[in-house]
Order: C-alpha cells, then sequence, then structure tokens
C-alpha cells in the first residue's frame, strides 16, 4: 500500500509521449504530439489517422492511488502498447505524473500552483523562457472514466485560444528558391509544395532534393505533452471501496484454499495424535493470518484515507 499525501493537490499533471506503429501508406513509427485522431507521418508527409477507441483505452482510466501517490518521479506505465483490434497498428505511451506541467517553448517546469484549473482555458507563463502555453479542453470524447481528463496542452492539437504558441513543424519558412535542373529556371519551393513539382516554364518534373526537404520538412520527434486530471471525491470514495473489495477478492481467491487446507491438517493431526505436524499446520494458519489481517487493515485505513481526502477537496471547493 502506497502511502497517502495528506497535501495531494485536486488537479495532477501527466507527462504523455505517444508513437502509432503501423502508418498506413509507409509503415513507419508516427509520433503523435497531441491528443488528437489525425496527424502527419514524419517519412511519408502522409495523413495518418489516430483511432480514438486507443485513447479512450490509454487515457480514460487512470489509476487513481498513482495519482494521489505521485512525486514526479512515479510511473503509470512505461512503454504501454495499445493495440488496435482491427488493424496492424498499436500505440506506445509513456505516462508519467509530473511534479509541474511542462513548457511547451522550453520544456521547463511551469507554476502549477494558483491556477484557475476549474475554469475550461488555462494559461501558464514560464519563467525560464517567457512563452505562454495554454491549455484547453481535451478535443477528443474519452468517455466516462475513473478520473476525468479536464486539460490538455500539446504541441499538435487541442482546442485552447487562438493565440497559443504555434510549434507546427515547418510553418513561418519563408520560400527557398532553386534552379530547375532542366532549363535553370528559377523555382519557389515552399511547404505547400509536395516532393515532386513542376517547373512553370518548361513543365517539366522536378524532383526535390532530400537537403532541401528536411529543411522544408524538419523531422518529428515524439515530444512530451500535458493532460491534466482532477482527482475528484466521487472517483476517490470509489477508488476506496474498490480496492478493499478487490483485496477481499484476492483473499478468498489465494487465501481461501489455503487456510482450508490448512485448518483440516492440523484438526487431523490432532485427532490422531501427531503433534509435529499440528505444531507446523498452526503455525503456517498463524503466520497466513497474521498477513491476511495486516493487508486487510491496511487496505480498509487506505479507504478511509480517501474519504477523508475526498471530505476535504469537497470542503476546499465549497470555501
Amino acid at each position: 500500500m502506497g502511502k497517502i499525501r495528506e497535501g495531494v493537490t485536486e488537479f495532477v499533471p501527466v507527462r504523455v509521449s505517444a508513437i502509432l506503429h503501423g502508418c498506413r501508406a509507409c509503415g513507419q513509427p508516427v509520433p503523435v504530439n497531441g491528443l488528437v485522431d489525425r496527424t502527419t507521418c514524419p517519412h511519408c508527409q502522409g495523413s495518418v489517422t489516430v483511432p480514438t477507441r486507443l485513447w479512450q483505452r490509454a487515457l480514460r482510466a487512470v489509476n487513481v492511488s498513482a495519482l494521489v501517490d505521485g512525486d514526479g518521479q512515479h510511473i503509470l506505465d512505461r512503454h504501454e502498447e495499445i493495440k488496435d483490434a482491427t488493424a496492424d497498428r498499436k500505440l506506445v505511451l509513456q505516462r508519467r505524473i509530473a511534479a509541474a506541467p511542462t513548457c511547451l517553448g522550453c520544456g521547463g517546469a511551469l507554476p502549477m500552483d494558483g491556477a484557475g484549473w476549474r475554469e475550461p482555458e488555462v494559461a501558464l507563463v514560464c519563467g525560464s523562457c517567457g512563452v505562454t502555453t495554454r491549455f484547453g479542453p481535451p478535443g477528443l470524447d474519452l468517455g466516462e472514466g475513473t478520473v476525468p481528463l479536464t486539460h490538455v496542452a500539446a504541441p499538435e492539437g487541442g482546442e485552447g485560444p487562438d493565440d497559443a504558441a504555434d510549434v507546427t513543424a515547418g510553418d513561418g519558412l519563408a520560400p527557398i528558391a532553386m534552379s530547375c535542373p532542366s532549363c535553370a529556371a528559377g523555382l519557389s519551393i515552399s511547404v505547400a509544395d509536395q516532393r515532386t513539382t513542376t517547373c512553370g516554364y518548361c513543365q517539366a518534373s522536378v524532383y526535390i532534393p532530400d537537403d532541401l526537404w528536411r529543411q522544408l520538412h524538419p523531422v518529428k520527434k515524439a515530444a512530451a505533452w500535458n493532460a491534466i486530471f482532477q482527482l475528484t471525491p466521487d472517483a476517490l470514495r470509489a477508488a476506496g471501496t474498490g480496492n478493499v473489495g478487490c483485496v477481499l477478492a484476492l483473499m478468498l481467491l489465494f487465501f481461501g484454499g489455503l487456510f482450508a487446507g490448512l485448518t483440516a491438517g492440523f484438526v487431523g493431526s490432532i485427532s490422531q495424535g501427531q503433534i509435529v505436524p499440528a505444531v507446523v499446520c498452526g503455525v503456517l494458519l498463524l503466520g497466513f493470518g497474521a498477513v491476511a489481517l495486516w493487508v486487510i487493515v491496511a487496505t480498509v485505513m487506505s479507504a478511509f484515507r480517501y474519504r477523508r481526502l475526498a471530505t476535504r477537496l469537497e470542503r476546499a471547493a465549497s470555501g
């Protein structure tokens, strides 16, 4: 049982890094730097669909106890693979509880306290680089889960204000001039051009060189983005009750037969006058009984702590 921190905040930041394996066009892995249902493959520049059901399975049921115990180092799931049952694709995620949200400009820690997380949109200014990172609604409907996902700030996607930081690869680059290899006429190549363009003078098809293409389309890398989860009183109480029920069920499943066998052995040994087997069975019964009792008491105390924390959050919200 993890120790529940009494001073835990209601809103908990989680850093998410995701890669979708299986681009339909080229089969290469695609970084997904935000809670989006569509992104661009960095290899073939094709449009890639990210099934919403993969996000639902990965984010809508984050473990409550992990959020309560998180201190910036606890890892929820390292390289969790969420597979698409209808296609040869999988979403690989790393989710880490963070001490603070991450600046989209420099990657530094943002001030968590004092933000109006009950508002649908939140803007945090980085003290290191001065960039404003804006948090908006998730944008995708993840359905009902254990812990609500309230805000997202990511390099791509999101529903933040129009003046949110623009970090899309290639945007803002001026057109680059090059000569047509056929007639030597000047060509102006921009981000909007395909890999093969047409010369406006001689109508020749011109293949954009690798160096120029990479300059216009920088390699897209997986970047950590922010997801803010809310520890609601209902979620805390449900987690505490669920933990007690789960522990009792496991005790009955794994220890029920063991206790029954040891008890039968103890009674049988006593009735037959076999002292040594009776002592062994008795000691084992006492040992396993003590362990089971300790686990049950610890689980019940944990549930009471969850309820006290739920009550504290309710009072803070009403006050």
